[in-house]
């Protein structure tokens, strides 16, 4: 993996998008993406200041989708203790959970106060939910599968809605 992110950084890249969900569910734990990036950032002095870091939570090891304060305020610590960083540059909720959105938007909101993370992010969120979390704090980064197959986001109100608010551009 040395190989690789030091072929990324000579690149120019400066983005790396991980999960705690990336990972081999063999070995029953969440994060070894995240511990593999992190051991390479403990052993090459500087890579973090050349790397925007993004990471998602909200999936527990038995595949549910979890956004209560508790579990987002866990994920974000176990990510950050995995990824050796003090600061996560970007932090994603992976998908909407059964928890009120704004439950999870005021936990991110505390984290990023904290200065545990410096963006807020969510995924695959509806129209209203993503109105519902933005109410509580300002969404930064939204990300969706958008395809000729997948064009839900033209369709669903939540491209024309970003266009016309202060959805992040």
């Amino acid at each position: 993996m040395d190989a690789c992110l030091n072929e990324v950084i000579k690149q120019g890249i400066q983005m790396i998008d991980t999960s705690d969900i990336y990972t081999d569910f063999s070995s029953g734990k969440l994060g070894l993406n995240e511990e593999t990036i992190g051991a390479f950032l403990k052993t090459h002095p500087g890579a973090r200041e050349k790397l925007f870091i993004a990471t998602k939570f909200g999936f527990s090891t038995d595949y549910s989708v979890k956004g209560d304060r508790d579990f987002v305020l866990k994920a974000a610590d176990a990510s950050l203790q995995r990824l050796a960083i003090d600061q996560i540059d970007l932090y994603y909720h992976h998908r909407p959970s059964p928890t009120d959105v704004a439950e999870t938007a005021a936990a991110m909101k505390e984290l990023q106060d904290a200065g545990k993370i410096k963006y807020i992010g969510v995924s695959e969120y509806t129209l209203e939910q993503f109105k519902r979390f933005n109410d509580v704090v300002h969404i930064d980064a939204y990300q969706i599968e958008v395809s000729p197959w997948t064009p839900n986001l033209f369709k669903n109100g939540l491209a024309e809605w970003c266009e016309q608010s202060e959805c992040p551009k």
